[in-house]
C-alpha cells in the first residue's frame, strides 16, 4: 500500500495535533490534582490531629477522675499526718498540670475544628493564595473571640499570633498547615509564644540539629583519630 506524500504530511500533522491534545490534557490534570492534593493533605493532616487530641483528652479526663478518687485514701491521721498531707500535695499537684492541659486541649481542639472548616470551603486551587486566604481566616476567627461578652484572651491571642506567624514566617514553598499544626504542639495555646519567641526557637533547634548532625558526621569519619 503506498501513502503519497500529501497524505504522508496530513498524517503527521495529525498524530502532531493528537500528542499536543494529550499533552495538554495530561498538564490540565496534573495541575488539577496537585491543587486537589495540597488541600486533601491540608484535611488529612486536620483530621488526624483530631483523633490525637481526642485520644489525648480522654486520656487527661481519666487521670483526672482518678486522681479526684485517690483523695479517698487521705485520712485525718494525728500520728501519719505528714504522710497524708504529702499525698494531698502530690494530687494536688497533678490536678493543677491535668485540669491545665486539659484546658489547652480543648482550646486546641476548637482550633482545629474551625481551621478543619476553613480549609474544607477554600473555593481556589492556588497554593500560595492559600496562605493568605489562612491567615486573613486565623485573623477574623481572632476578631470574633475578642468581640464576645466574655472573650478568652488565651484563644484570641493564639489565633492573632498565628495569623501573623503565617503571613510573615511561612516560607513561599512551605505547608502553612503543617506549619500551624508544629507552632500549636510546641506552644500551646494557654500560654502561647509570640511569633518573635517562637521564630528565636526556630533559630536554635536548626542551630542545635547542625551541630548534632556535624558532631554526627564526625564520629562516621574513617579519618577520625582516637
Amino acid at each position: 500500500m503506498r501513502i503519497s506524500l500529501k497524505q504522508g504530511n496530513s498524517l503527521s500533522f495529525s498524530l502532531l495535533i493528537g500528542a499536543i491534545s494529550i499533552l495538554s490534557s495530561t498538564l490540565i490534570c496534573s495541575k488539577s490534582h496537585s491543587a486537589d492534593s495540597f488541600k486533601e493533605s491540608a484535611i488529612k493532616d486536620l483530621r488526624a490531629l483530631q483523633i490525637e487530641q481526642t485520644q489525648r483528652l480522654q486520656d487527661l479526663t481519666l487521670s483526672i477522675n482518678k486522681l479526684l478518687k485517690d483523695t479517698t485514701g487521705i485520712h485525718i491521721h494525728l500520728f501519719k499526718e505528714n504522710h497524708y498531707q504529702h499525698r494531698l500535695q502530690k494530687i494536688q499537684m497533678d490536678l493543677h498540670n491535668r485540669t491545665n492541659e486539659r484546658r489547652d486541649y480543648i482550646l486546641r481542639r476548637r482550633v482545629v475544628d474551625q481551621t478543619l472548616a476553613i480549609v474544607e470551603a477554600y473555593p481556589g486551587n492556588d497554593e500560595i493564595s492559600f496562605k493568605d486566604y489562612l491567615q486573613t481566616h486565623f485573623l477574623k476567627m481572632s476578631q470574633r473571640e475578642v468581640l464576645q461578652p466574655q472573650p478568652d484572651k488565651s484563644l484570641w491571642t493564639f489565633l492573632m499570633y498565628q495569623s501573623i506567624a503565617i503571613r510573615e514566617l511561612v516560607a513561599p514553598a512551605e505547608d502553612p498547615i503543617r506549619f500551624f499544626i508544629t507552632y500549636m504542639n510546641d506552644s500551646g495555646i494557654a500560654n502561647a509564644k509570640n511569633p518573635y519567641a517562637y521564630l528565636a526557637q526556630l533559630q536554635r533547634n536548626r542551630v542545635q540539629n547542625k551541630v548534632i548532625s556535624s558532631a554526627e558526621k564526625s564520629d562516621q569519619d574513617p579519618r577520625r583519630i582516637y
